[in-house]
């Protein structure tokens, strides 16, 4: 009796080591799960860049309907970065800036979806130095600078096309006026650009203001229209599906306001007034155009010190158009938003 007890015990014994084994190694295959997840969504995505107090410039996608986040790369930072995500949110598009004898710009597609990250693919941009960047398709529009001149300041458009991997360089000859920033818009297959004179700038002292432009293009570089002219510093555009309104930040004095215009019939209008506790820039209205969103910097925003000096933490928020209201969507504490895009 003694014996057959000892066997009952040893057996449950077993059965207690193999389910506890078990139990171990499917958690294990889990976590690893896990850690391997891709991020696949037909969702619209944000795409965020933030420095850290490390010096790092970090990489984050947002689904904008789940709010669900994914770090998806982190490299050193040099130079003014910029990014931009395919449309099938499967490649990150950024620009990297390398020192060895020289500064040089370089512009990088890596597989999100890959965890180590190391199937960088560089595209070559002789004679460029490239700045922002939007990806539609197989074309990248781009804000560069030629190099052709050490005492060139202005920016032009180009679009590379990737099948081809030819460079349609915009306006060339020109020397001195940019194209500040850009917003290229699939619907209406125009490029919107936010234009200024380089020497205009110098020449346009306090309390003197500078003209800007927003000027609309084809998608093969032909100027079409001037949508506005305006004594006013211009640092974005984004324009709605159809092209009839724009959204921009801009100043006529210490302090950045958002603003929205009818191009049809010229009239602007101020959305949010920015002052020294609500600094606003940036704006790109939401796939559904119902609200924007922006970077600011807020009473929500941290003091971050390092040996450089004391900076404020930035956020992307979003206002609604018909509450008025404004909701905080993302912000480090430890690190300061750079840019930020949405990719329907």
């Amino acid at each position: 009796m003694k014996e057959k007890n000892k066997i009952v015990i040893t057996l449950i014994f077993l059965t207690v080591i193999v389910f506890i084994t078990y139990v171990n190694l499917m958690l294990s295959h889990n976590d690893k799960g896990k850690m391997q997840t891709t991020f696949m969504t037909n969702n619209s995505t944000m795409l965020i860049m933030y420095n850290d107090m490390n010096d790092r410039t970090n990489y984050v996608i947002i689904d904008l309907i789940t709010m669900e986040e994914k770090e998806i790369l982190e490299v050193d930072i040099f130079g003014f970065p910029n990014s931009y995500l395919s449309h099938d949110k499967q490649f990150l598009y950024f620009t990297y800036t390398t020192y060895i004898t020289e500064w040089e710009s370089h512009l990088i597609r890596t597989n999100i979806n890959i965890n180590d990250n190391y199937d960088w693919v560089y595209f070559d941009t002789p004679g460029l130095y490239v700045n922002d960047i939007e990806i539609h398709n197989d074309k990248i529009f781009m804000k560069v600078v030629q190099l052709d001149n050490p005492y060139r300041r202005n920016f032009n458009i180009a679009v590379y096309d990737i099948n081809t991997k030819e460079i349609n360089l915009w306006n060339k000859e020109e020397f001195d006026l940019s194209i500040w920033k850009f917003d290229y818009n699939p619907y209406t297959q125009k490029l919107y650009g936010v234009e200024r004179s380089e020497s205009g700038i110098r020449k346009a002292q306090p309390p003197k203001l500078p003209t800007y432009r927003i000027v609309e293009f084809d998608k093969d570089g032909n100027r079409l229209e001037e949508l506005l002219e305006i004594k006013m510093s211009i640092d974005s555009i984004s324009v709605s599906k159809d092209g009839k309104y724009g959204i921009f930040s801009g100043s006529t004095h210490s302090y950045n306001d958002i603003f929205i215009i009818n191009f049809e019939d010229g009239t602007i209008k101020r959305i949010l007034e920015g002052n020294s506790t609500n600094l606003v820039k940036w704006p790109i209205f939401s796939p559904d155009e119902k609200g924007f969103y922006y970077l600011a910097i807020t009473s929500d925003s941290k003091i971050l010190k390092d040996d450089t000096g004391q900076y404020m933490t930035r956020g992307v928020y979003y206002y609604d158009f018909e509450t008025k209201e404004a909701k905080l969507i993302f912000m480090k504490d430890d690190g300061i938003v750079l840019n930020f895009e949405v990719i329907e």
